[in-house]
């Protein structure tokens, strides 16, 4: 049984749409005829591949035929009473009755399933936009919906052809594997849509040689390009090339999980082989900072005894220097006299005139010993010569 117009909105997926507020635009548009696909797409026809329902009624011929390799041809009005030829009998009488009681049927739910997409169409846009295509006395009655679509585009849409060849560019950007196939497809399908709406549609062929040439550029669908290009052209089309490279992109995925997860494994235990080297090696590195502290400690001691032999070889040397000035008997010249040493200008507190130091170098300190003193300030020091210049005359008596 036929059903009205006013039922098939009750069915439709979106019974209301919103109102588009002031001029349209495409991406206004183009929102609003997603919409009106989406609702007759819902309702079943056995027409072009069975599997679209009436979407014929809103899209362009070229768009649907990359959808179907069957075209869609809309059904005609059988009128409202069969055609009886004279001499038929009476069971191929009821045979032509339900045959057109089925072809009044499928047009009937044809004819009222535009008529509901028209109303929504109608009550979404404002009605200056629509005049143009409005009868004076039947309004909208003999114009379809696909008809007030196309006069919206291109009144309103401003598709330019430099826009249209933007959109073939961005139709033809390159595609990442790693990403969801349905990107590659959401970029097909946008420019699909852009260019009918421009009045510029792309082929069936020149959208699946666009999409398989991206795919194929990915380096991981060679195969796969090559089974597609095997098919019979008839066969080639939008919907069958979606399905062969959903598969192929579901088995790319699995097999890249398949090697992370051998990566992870192979990982595992090259992360174990090198940590047990770290332990080795930080072992190593223990035994060694061990051996260096020892042999570290061991040159401290030797620099501290060192340092001590120098300090005391410091004052040896300094006794016997203070031993040889105050015993100068022991040594003779050639001519039997006592030599003079060279008298020294320094004056030390404790040591006396003609220091080879000065008082605050005096290795030899009395008690109450002053560091200032000088020759001609002794403050009570030693007022004798540090060495005697007695002749050896003198010396023997």
């Amino acid at each position: 049984m036929a059903t009205t117009a006013e039922k098939i909105v009750e069915n439709f997926p979106h019974k209301t749409i919103q109102t588009i507020i002031g001029q349209p635009t495409y991406e206004t548009l183009a929102i609003l005829h997603l919409i009106l696909n989406t609702n007759d797409a819902s309702v079943h026809s056995n027409r072009g591949n069975g599997q679209l329902g009436l979407i014929f009624l809103t899209l362009n011929g070229a768009v649907y035929a990359t959808l179907s390799s069957t075209p869609f041809v809309p059904p005609v009005n059988p009128g409202q009473n069969p055609d009886m030829s004279l001499g038929v009998t009476g069971p191929q009488i009821a045979e032509i009755r339900r045959k057109h009681k089925e072809a009044l049927d499928e047009f009937t739910t044809y004819s009222n399933t535009d008529k509901a997409l028209k109303s929504q169409l109608i009550a979404a846009v404002e009605e200056t936009y629509l005049r143009a295509k409005r009868h004076k006395y039947v309004g909208y009655a003999n114009v379809t919906t696909k008809e007030l679509l196309d006069h919206l585009y291109v009144s309103y849409a401003k598709i330019t052809r430099g826009d249209l060849r933007d959109n073939e560019a961005r139709m033809n950007q390159p595609y990442d594997s790693s990403r969801p196939i349905e990107v590659l497809f959401d970029q097909i399908e946008d420019a699909i849509d852009y260019a009918a709406a421009g009045k510029a549609a792309f082929t069936t062929q020149q959208i699946v040689n666009t999409a398989c040439n991206l795919v194929y550029d990915t380096g991981v669908f060679i195969d796969e390009c090559k089974v597609w290009r095997k098919k019979e052209q008839a066969n080639q089309t939008w919907a069958e090339f979606q399905r062969l490279f959903t598969e192929a992109h579901q088995d790319l995925q699995e097999s890249r999980t398949t090697a992370r997860s051998s990566g992870h494994a192979n990982f595992a235990s090259q992360e174990s082989t090198a940590l047990e080297a770290l332990t080795q090696l930080a072992n190593a590195a223990t035994a060694d900072r061990t051996a260096m502290a020892t042999l570290t400690s061991q040159v401290q001691h030797l620099q501290e005894e060192n340092s001590k032999l120098q300090s005391k070889l410091l004052v040896a040397l300094e006794r016997l220097a203070v031993s040889e000035r105050i015993s100068p008997s022991r040594r003779t010249t050639p001519s039997g006299r006592t030599p003079r040493r060279a008298a020294f200008k320094h004056y030390c507190w404790s040591c006396g005139t003609h220091s080879n130091h000065k008082g605050e170098n005096c290795h030899y300190k009395k008690e109450g010993h002053q560091d200032s003193a000088t020759t001609e300030s002794k403050m009570g020091g030693e007022t004798r010569p540090t060495i005697s210049y007695r002749r050896s005359s003198d010396r023997r008596n």
